[in-house]
């Protein structure tokens, strides 16, 4: 997704009643996802944002639902406002009347009543202007038909005559919003506090995935979504990201033969989000080509080495004995038999990654993805490049096939041949005393300085800070791209182990090409380069020119 001008439904100010000391925040809503863990953040600084507690005072509320300032000087509960922000965002001008008339003739002050609101306030019948009887009748007809009637019917009806018999013989209240009139609208109890929320498809998504605990309670997930956000939904419905959940995709953006490669049986809740994760930040061109690497199916017109039908058994252990520091004839065979389920017929991938290893990790480090398989969830090849990561980091192989069983090392792309210099990068950017920690896989392809230069002037004119700005540009602007690559983020990670580990990789680890430092409030950028890195650069850029 790429940067948006899109203003914010509410806008509140939110304290915490029990330490006026720590002072006030100013939250929008609703909370966009790449914003939603420094929101978190933010609020647990002031010991706020309970998954279920309403435990933000409302200090002031700014919306163009003027009946919303009934929420006032009480507390509130973090996601409830993100969702009734939602609903509204969907609501047009009448849609608007109907919800805050019916809030005053219903006598609306509770957030649960509010947010059920946004549900069936569609069935009332709001009078906004009497100057037009025949489309007052019309529109009251309309909405008894719950919004939806044939052209030629609509045509037939006798608006003036409808309208005439709505106002001489029903009762309407009459309200800053207009004369309301509820058609026998009953308030349904869709939402309880503290419960799940209902279902609401509110924005685009990868995949769509139903998840129910088995005893017969189900949610609709968008993924991908927030990690700290799908957790607290998960919450909500009671149910735990575990075996025991049964998921199903209900609906998917994705190519059909994408669908079928995705190793679902081995994924995750969590694992199926880093997954559509990494899916929304790949050309679609290109999604076929990464997740056939991932499952050993290269495509037509990416190099392979030079092979027969098959790559006999003898030839894999012999380039695994010459690879490997401390080769096991048990582990060797182990990820023999792996790799022949993952390629089917190819075992060049799974060798190809572990050269990708030797060149950018310790020969410890090499060890230890050779080692991973001896822990019952073997890393795929596109996996272990972030697997290498966070063993050169101080993992151990068995922490690291955990990652593998979660899903947690998809997504996260290293170089695809040996040869290839690494696009990984750290990020520190720099703003009102604060430091944010990030990574990118596009190092090299956009200019820091004038990716900067935009989200300062982006964060200028949506009321977002630097940083926030920041997060939300992505590769396919070109006033900072050199090499447009997509509607994917340039930087990812905030907060994120991945982005820990990264930080903490040695400095004789070329994985990490360079770290680039960002200070909002000066406006200028710096980049300082790996040693190594920047030596096998040069050294290409020679031959190249030669």
């Amino acid at each position: 997704m790429t940067t948006q001008n899109r203003q914010p439904v509410l806008r509140c100010v939110l304290s915490n009643a029990a330490h006026p000391e720590y002072g006030q925040v100013t939250i929008p809503f609703p909370i966009p996802v790449m914003e939603y863990e420094c929101t978190l953040e933010c609020l647990a600084a002031m010991e706020l944002g309970a998954r279920l507690k309403r435990d933000c005072r409302v200090d002031e509320l700014e919306s163009g639902f003027p009946i919303l300032k009934r929420l006032e000087k009480v507390g509130a509960n973090l996601d409830e406002l993100d969702y009734l922000a939602r609903r509204l965002d969907s609501f047009d001008d009448y849609e608007a009347a109907q919800f805050q008339a019916m809030a005053v003739r219903l006598g609306t002050f509770d957030m649960t009543d509010f947010i059920n609101l946004t549900f069936c306030c569609q069935q009332a019948t709001v009078i906004t202007s009497f100057s037009d009887l025949e489309d007052i009748g019309k529109a009251h007809i309309l909405t008894l038909h719950g919004g939806h009637m044939p052209v030629d019917e609509l045509e037939q009806v006798d608006g003036r005559a409808e309208a005439l018999e709505l106002i001489l013989n029903e009762h309407g209240t009459v309200t800053p919003y207009g004369v309301v009139y509820d058609n026998g609208m009953e308030l349904e109890q869709l939402y309880t506090e503290g419960g799940p929320f209902p279902d609401y498809l509110d924005r685009e998504f990868v995949i769509l995935l139903e998840a129910s605990s088995g005893e017969g309670q189900s949610t609709l997930l968008i993924l991908p979504d927030s990690p700290a956000r799908l957790e607290r939904l998960l919450c909500r419905t009671g149910i735990r990201d575990s075996p025991q959940v049964h998921s199903r995709v209900a609906d998917s953006t994705l190519p059909d033969e994408v669908i079928r490669s995705i190793p679902a049986e081995r994924l995750s809740i969590n694992g199926l989000n880093r997954l559509c994760r990494a899916a929304e930040r790949i050309a679609p061109e290109d999604l076929k080509t990464k997740i056939s690497l991932a499952r050993g199916h290269p495509w037509a017109g990416y190099p392979c080495e030079p092979r027969g039908e098959n790559m006999q058994k003898t030839e894999f252990i012999r380039q695994i004995n010459e690879l490997v520091p401390r080769p096991d004839p048990v582990t060797t065979e182990a990820l023999y038999r792996f790799d022949r389920e993952c390629a089917e017929t190819e075992y060049i991938d799974m060798l190809t990654a572990l050269r990708v290893v030797v060149r950018n990790f310790s020969e410890e480090t090499l060890q230890g993805a050779y080692e991973i398989i001896q822990h019952q969830n073997a890393a795929l090849p596109s996996e272990l490049f972030a697997a290498a990561v966070y063993l050169q980091a101080g993992r151990t192989p068995a922490e690291v096939s955990g990652l593998a069983r979660e899903g947690r090392l998809m997504g996260f792309f290293g170089p695809e041949r040996p040869e290839e210099l690494s696009r990984i990068a750290t990020c520190t950017i720099a703003e009102s005393g604060q430091e944010q920690r990030f990574y990118t896989m596009d190092f090299g392809r956009f200019n820091p300085q004038h990716a900067l230069k935009r989200a300062i002037t982006y964060g200028r004119e949506t009321g977002i800070s630097a940083t926030q700005a920041m997060a939300r540009l992505t590769m396919d602007q070109p006033e900072f791209a050199e090499k447009p690559g997509g509607p994917h983020y340039i930087l990812d990670g905030l907060g994120s182990e991945l982005t820990e580990a990264l930080f903490q990789l040695s400095p004789a680890c070329p994985a990490v090409a360079a770290h680039i430092t960002c200070n909002a409030d000066l406006g200028i950028t710096e980049i300082a380069y790996h040693p190594l890195w920047l030596e096998r650069s040069q050294s290409q850029a020679a031959i190249q020119q030669m």
